[in-house]
């Protein structure tokens, strides 16, 4: 079995995250979340308080994102005890029963290629090493000794949490048309 996982962060597009990917469950950090939390019955919700509070400040605040992405990560895979497919609540699968096939073969880490903007530019580029990504169960143990590297060490401060976990997964990269990413309130699909 697939779990389809996403975690807040920003909640304004959460209801249709939850109905067009069909989330099993959503991750709630009680210290950032923006928008209203929509229940739905048959979703898992799990409440978790990473401590990282948002800041004002641009250098400051991209490296606590980088910590309560970690912190997130590490929390799901300590509770969810199946194959995981991660998606940001800002990503949106036109046909999420295409994609989950995709998956019944492959036994490896796997991204999912998104349409992103190229920070700090405005530029939208296609980005292969997002936290939108497919995790068989018997890589779990290896992705908790990744992020506990990367929290325990502070490489936070010098790497993208996303390019960080799958440089050393080794990940692979899986194309498909219909990944949707809202970037500046404005869907935007591959």
């Amino acid at each position: 079995m697939v779990r389809i996982v996403t975690f807040l962060g920003k909640a304004q597009y959460l209801k249709e995250v939850i109905e067009k990917n069909r989330l099993t469950d959503v991750f709630i950090d009680k210290s950032y979340t923006i928008g209203e939390v929509y229940n739905v019955r048959g979703v898992n919700y799990h409440y978790m308080d990473t401590g990282v509070k948002p800041s004002e400040d641009y250098e400051t605040e991209t490296i606590n994102r980088r910590i309560r992405i970690a912190k997130m990560i590490r929390e799901i895979i300590s509770k969810i005890n199946d194959n995981i497919l991660f998606l940001d609540s800002d990503i949106v699968i036109n046909n999420i029963e295409n994609l989950l096939k995709r998956f019944k073969d492959i036994d490896i880490p796997t991204t999912i290629a998104i349409p992103a903007r190229a920070k700090p530019t405005n530029f939208i580029v296609t980005f292969f090493m997002s936290t939108n990504f497919y995790l068989p169960l018997k890589f779990k143990q290896k992705l908790k000794e990744i992020v506990d590297n990367y929290l325990n060490n502070s490489f936070y401060t010098v790497n993208p949490v996303d390019i960080f976990i799958h440089t050393q997964l080794q990940s692979k990269v899986l194309y498909v048309n219909g990944i949707c990413h809202y970037i500046n309130n404005v869907k935007i699909c591959i």
